[in-house]
């Protein structure tokens, strides 16, 4: 249909050239052209979303090879065991999916999956280890994937040298040994199974804006109960900088302020009208400074770590919690020549506003 239409556009230019041409046939013509503007446009959609799944294709049939991540694990790994490494395409089942409230899916190009069945020698613990972290094949892929496996590695060893300096006293080598120690704790048994369960979900990814949030679900062997930290990463592409939740607002407004307000709102509304939310979102407002948050193509998701500020829907001590934010009650604060311009510029493409 597109070379047929480019042919009698063709025709209808040269025939114009010989002969006085009414303004019906110029009309005409001039609406054929913006036609064969948009199917062009079509076009080179279409060519660059077979060049993407080709590069992902491509990525797919080379050799796992991910050795930051993976030299991170092997410190930790005793010695005859290993991990399981696999590298896949888009997630697509609900099982493979980390959401939090808001039902939040990732937007991944590629993922990374380890999982370990790990059996400890210095210690008679066992680890059950899944680590999973999106790769982009998109612009500045490098830069992004090499942030993003760092993050990985600081979630890693977290969890593992934090269980070793919970329990350092747990390095014990008899039977005899043991069974003293179990009975230090009046004879009950405890958890001698430690999981670390790492999820990183893409939450925003285009030409100019990528965000990813990590949930590192954490349990110590021996423990009662481990935090659960998060992290995010945001980076605009264009200026190839890393960026925190300032950059999102104009200089000098109270948008902390604007944030503390919605928050307690939130609380006011969960808990009822006599609730009084002081000192659960925090006095001190510098905090946002360095929050984790992530965004999307609606919202501004802020998530907090756990024992430190709470959110409404707040499950319990160890965990984490996440408050979304639609962009229209944070519009007065937010600067359109930040990161916000990259939401902005996706609404006018769509048609929606902004």
């Amino acid at each position: 249909m597109t070379a047929i239409r480019v042919l009698l556009t063709a025709a209808l230019i040269i025939s114009a050239c010989g002969d006085t041409t009414s303004d019906e046939e110029l009309g005409f013509m001039r609406d054929e052209i913006a036609l064969l503007q948009g199917d062009v446009a079509k076009l080179q959609d279409q060519v660059a979303e077979v060049r993407e799944q080709h590069t992902r294709l491509a990525a797919l049939s080379e050799p796992f090879d991910e050795p930051v991540v993976v030299a991170a694990l092997q410190e930790f790994v005793p010695e005859n065991q290993a991990c399981d490494y696999r590298l896949v395409g888009q997630k697509a089942s609900e099982k493979d999916v980390w959401r939090w409230e808001s039902e939040v899916y990732g937007l991944e190009d590629l993922n990374v999956l380890i999982t370990c069945d790990l059996v400890s020698d210095e210690y008679w613990f066992t680890h059950d280890v899944s680590v999973q972290y999106p790769l982009t094949i998109g612009p500045r892929s490098s830069m992004v994937n090499d942030q993003v496996r760092l993050t990985v590695v600081e979630g890693v060893n977290d969890y593992f040298i934090g269980a070793r300096e919970r329990f350092s006293d747990f390095r014990i080598g008899t039977p005899e040994e043991r069974a003293a120690h179990i009975e230090l704790f009046g004879g009950r048994e405890y958890r001698s199974k430690g999981d670390l369960d790492a999820i990183g979900a893409v939450t925003y990814s285009d030409q100019g804006l990528y965000s990813v949030f990590f949930y590192f679900y954490q349990h110590h062997p021996g423990a009662n109960t481990t935090a659960s930290p998060v992290a995010s990463l945001n980076l605009d592409l264009d200026t190839g900088r890393w960026f925190e939740l300032p950059a999102l607002f104009k200089a000098g407004s109270r948008w902390r302020e604007a944030i503390a307000v919605i928050v307690r709102d939130r609380w006011v509304e969960a808990e009822g009208a006599d609730y009084d939310p002081s000192g659960i979102v925090g006095d001190d407002l510098e905090y946002m400074d360095s929050v984790a948050f992530t965004m999307g193509s609606d919202t501004l998701s802020l998530h907090a770590q756990p024992y430190m500020w709470r959110y409404p829907g707040w499950c319990c001590g160890a965990s984490p919690s996440h408050i979304d934010i639609p962009y229209a009650a944070l519009f007065d604060y937010l600067d359109p020549d930040g990161p916000y311009r990259h939401i902005v510029g996706m609404r006018k493409v769509t048609g929606e506003a902004a």
